[in-house]
């Protein structure tokens, strides 16, 4: 991912060829919206406009709004590029107008300006020719999972980065 996606983009005088549109899929809750944002985080914001979208949270009638303001902003930055994230893009599969909605990312992924990071739960339900690759996100092992609690805690706990922390004990009343 770093080297065919992220440096490209941020050295791109260094790469010749690099990866403009990117699946993520696996299982429910296996990291995959995690791992895409932090991506968006390593890309530099000055050389980039960046778009979110999640599905799951999108109404059947808000959909054609969104895709139409996606357009607006492409068309009225048309020499920036851009990196879109789609979460839960299976969904559009119950949408309307699933197939203008597809044509649509289609013909995003065919623009070289245009990037594209979506996730999926099940990548079978979508059309896959959009994508340059497919990534499969497997369930995170324990000390992954450590690693995780232990940056997640640090939003809601000051905890010394010395301090050793036992998970043995975290379920224990």
């Amino acid at each position: 991912i770093t080297k065919n996606f992220i440096n490209p983009l941020n050295y791109p005088e260094l790469y010749k060829k690099n990866y403009n549109n990117l699946l993520f899929y696996g299982y429910k809750g296996n990291g995959k919206s995690f791992i895409t944002s932090k991506i968006l985080e390593q890309i530099n914001d000055d050389k980039y406009i960046k778009q979110h979208i999640n599905i799951k949270n999108i109404e059947n009638d808000q959909i054609y709004n969104l895709f139409n303001e996606l357009n607006n902003t492409i068309e009225q930055n048309k020499d920036q590029k851009i990196i879109v994230l789609i979460e839960d893009i299976e969904l559009l599969i119950n949408k309307t107008n699933y197939d203008m909605f597809y044509d649509c990312i289609y013909n995003y992924s065919q623009n070289k300006n245009i990037y594209i990071l979506a996730t999926s739960n099940k990548p079978w339900e979508i059309k896959q020719h959009i994508f340059d690759t497919s990534i499969y996100i497997d369930f995170p092992d324990i000390e992954d999972i450590k690693k995780y609690f232990l940056y997640k805690i640090h939003e809601y706990v000051k905890i010394d980065n010395e301090t050793e922390f036992n998970y043995d004990n975290m379920t224990e009343t």
